[in-house]
């Protein structure tokens, strides 16, 4: 009998109740949307022994905190049974099936690792045919980022209906278009500021606020360090426009006075 984790799935739950990608699985620095661990925990029954060896599952899972994870076993069915253990500070959340281990990351103040441990085999077997895993998985602290906004109107009047879209893009907002990654600033500029951030890079994007402007974008991407804060900032400034006049002059038929000026 072989025992194996084939997945470990880490979601980041936005406001607006959905699941988004994966976060930093196996020292992945970017999003991904799935994962397959073939190989991450593999044993085979030992025979004649009743000893259980704890073998290390991995050692860079990763998921900030307030983030929902879940650890799928295989084999799974009612034919196994599995015994889970984990930290005080891990609670399974309940209702799941007893080959899957779902909780939520602890908050935490700065990063912490836990341990969580499965012993499993069939059910009624004898120890001698049962395996130990022992999975570790980092939790960070949640981040932020703040944007500073600056508008130049240059010599022209203000429009103080005039209005500028900022989004990010990164560990917590994928695609850049899910709900709360965009944050507007009115005609005068200012600050915008995302919390509760998985850490990571974040790419800053600002909607065209018209041909009329030029944009310049300042530390983008940006990095949000766990426990931390990024920063970037985004300088609106307004093209001056172009007046063209042309004046006539009719002497009336008298001779034109060259020296003349208007």
């Amino acid at each position: 009998m072989k025992l194996s984790i084939k997945s470990i799935k880490i979601y980041h739950m936005h406001k607006s109740g959905g699941d988004a990608t994966l976060f930093d699985i196996i020292g992945l620095k970017t999003p991904i949307t799935w994962i397959m661990i073939a190989t991450l925990c593999t044993f085979i029954c030992p025979s004649g022994s009743a000893d259980l060896v704890l073998q290390s599952c991995s050692s860079s899972l990763f998921a900030a905190e307030g983030r929902h994870v879940s650890l799928t076993v295989a084999p799974s069915g009612a034919g196994y049974s599995y015994y889970w253990t984990a930290d005080p500070a891990i609670v399974r959340e309940p209702g799941t099936d007893n080959w899957v281990f779902a909780f939520v990351a602890p908050d935490i103040s700065a990063p912490t690792k836990y341990k969580i441990e499965l012993i499993m085999g069939p059910t009624g077997a004898p120890d001698a045919c049962k395996d130990a895993c022992l999975a570790d998985i980092t939790v960070l602290p949640r981040a932020s980022l703040v944007i500073d906004n600056v508008v130049d109107w240059n010599v022209v009047v203000p429009d103080t209906t005039k209005i500028f879209t900022i989004c990010i893009k990164g560990p917590s907002y994928p695609t850049g278009t899910e709900n709360g990654a965009c944050q507007t600033t009115g005609y005068q500029g200012g600050t915008v500021i995302w919390t509760n951030l998985m850490p990571g890079l974040y790419t800053v994007v600002e909607e065209s606020p018209g041909s009329e402007w030029t944009v310049t974008l300042k530390d983008s991407p940006a990095t949000v360090p766990a426990d931390g804060m990024g920063s970037a900032s985004i300088l609106n400034v307004i093209k001056p426009g172009n007046l063209d006049v042309t004046k006539a002059v009719d002497w009336k038929g008298v001779e034109s006075d060259l020296t003349k000026n208007f």
